[in-house]
């Protein structure tokens, strides 16, 4: 008797009710999360001189700290994914498909069957979760980081924290939704929410800090933050919907008349035997499938377009004196001009002719005896222009590179900078950003329709893999 005497054990060796899968697998995708995480960061690392570092320094940095945010954030995303593919079997979609109808009416308990599924939900999640964590952080010793424990406990409780407020809510939702398109809907919406709900409560700002996570006390600081409040609220509601919802409903057998098989039947005006339709795909399905679409129509056109920015950035570069509408594009690789130009932000030089003007305190391109230069103008004497970097190394000496320039050297002036597209092109030129943005289109150009009804395919037969 399975779910009399050993149910709890059959749900940690199984995890599912008729598809099996074992404490392994678990360790397995533990450790692949792992190595994923550490592998982003490593990728990363290759434009750590970008907008990137300043824009989302928690997972940019050269630290610990860095690849275990990378890790939750990877986590989160993959164990969404988990719960939704094997949303049957991770579930109380059992109880939908009469499961433990006849267990119940043999008096087996139901408070029993749901606290060990949630139990084990909980176990497999924490195991899963740690085991990934463990390998990321061992991996990066070989890093040389410096190594700070204090960090370790508070983002360990942070991504955990988040993947199983995810876990209960599938649990809760799939005792009200009957069709899994829906359900999988409200799902990832319900990720989104969390997600926008940490940055407006100020929580992402405490667990991105740090300073503040060195101390676990602060991811429960109330004054920082009340996400955690709402986080308690979340998991009291989930676990008393499961528990009154799923016990009540498995007391009761019931019946999917969507999936009822229909008769056919004859015209008695044409005499034909008319075949009953199929059942229709649900309005939130098709919204999905509609978006689905979308995004992949997007992520083409957004590869095909960064290819081109990446071509043109080649092709046409201030050294040859070759423009694009009027404008060379060039990553600036130093940081000689900031703050007016960051180091490997992407630049727009507007090529010029002798008579347009040129002035004080513009940023310009100019070529002398062969050697490129692009500087800013400090002064203008009798037609003799002088130029020098803003922004000297600290031991170096001062206006030592500053130089005089004919009107004729200058042939370019500064016109405008886009950092993240900088950070894209840097990256690209590396030899797994070259594979990801020429890889990646191809495949999807050329695998379009395949992917597409993959997902259509997964969605609407994952309740027939049992």
């Amino acid at each position: 008797m399975v779910y009399k005497n050993s149910y709890f054990r059959k749900e940690l060796r199984q995890a599912y009710t008729e598809y099996s899968i074992s404490i392994n697998r678990l360790f397995t995708y533990g450790v692949f999360l792992g190595l994923l995480s550490f592998s982003v960061h490593f990728l990363l690392q290759t434009v750590y001189e970008s907008v990137l570092t300043e824009r989302i320094p928690e997972i940019m940095l050269p630290s610990y700290f860095s690849v275990a945010s990378a890790y939750n954030i990877i986590s989160y995303i993959f164990f969404l994914i988990y719960f939704l593919y094997f949303y049957d079997y991770l579930t109380f979609s059992e109880i939908q498909d009469n499961s433990w109808y006849l267990l119940i009416k043999m008096k087996f308990s139901p408070v029993k069957m749901i606290f060990a599924k949630l139990s084990v939900r909980m176990i497999s999640i924490a195991l899963t979760y740690s085991v990934g964590f463990l390998t990321a952080m061992l991996l990066t010793t070989f890093l040389k980081y410096p190594f700070i424990p204090a960090y370790f406990l508070p983002l360990f409780l942070s991504g955990i924290f988040d993947i199983m407020i995810i876990a209960l809510i599938t649990m809760a939702l799939s005792l009200y939704f009957r069709v899994f398109e829906n359900a999988r809907i409200v799902i990832l919406c319900s990720a989104l929410v969390i997600y926008l709900l940490k940055i407006a409560t100020g929580y992402y700002a405490v667990v991105s800090n740090r300073s503040l996570m060195r101390n676990a006390g602060n991811l429960f600081d109330v004054h920082r933050s009340v996400y955690q409040v709402i986080f308690g609220l979340f998991c009291v509601v989930c676990l008393l919907v499961c528990y009154f919802r799923a016990r009540n409903a498995a007391r009761y057998y019931s019946v999917d008349h969507e999936n009822m098989e229909e008769i056919a039947f004859q015209d008695y005006r044409t005499h034909k035997i008319l075949i009953p339709k199929q059942r229709r795909d649900t309005k939130l399905f098709r919204i999905f499938n509609v978006l689905v679409n979308g995004v992949i129509m997007l992520v083409i056109v957004g590869f095909i377009l960064i290819n081109a920015a990446i071509l043109i950035v080649s092709a046409f570069s201030p050294e040859k004196e070759a423009d694009f509408m009027g404008y060379m594009p060039y990553v600036f690789q130093s940081s000689t001009l900031e703050p007016d130009i960051q180091k490997n932000d992407l630049i727009l030089i507007k090529k010029i002719d002798a008579q347009t003007p040129v002035h004080v305190q513009d940023i310009v391109i100019s070529k002398v005896n062969g050697s490129v230069y692009i500087e800013k103008i400090v002064s203008v004497n009798d037609g003799v222009y002088t130029q020098d970097i803003t922004n000297y190394p600290p031991t170096s000496e001062k206006d030592i590179l500053k130089m005089n320039v004919q009107r004729e050297d200058i042939y370019g002036i500064y016109a405008a900078r886009y950092r993240w597209l900088g950070a894209l092109v840097l990256f690209a030129n590396t030899i797994f950003g070259r594979l990801i943005f020429l890889i990646i289109p191809a495949i999807l150009l050329f695998f379009y329709k395949p992917i597409v009804n993959f997902f259509v395919r997964t969605t609407k037969t994952v309740k027939k893999k049992k």
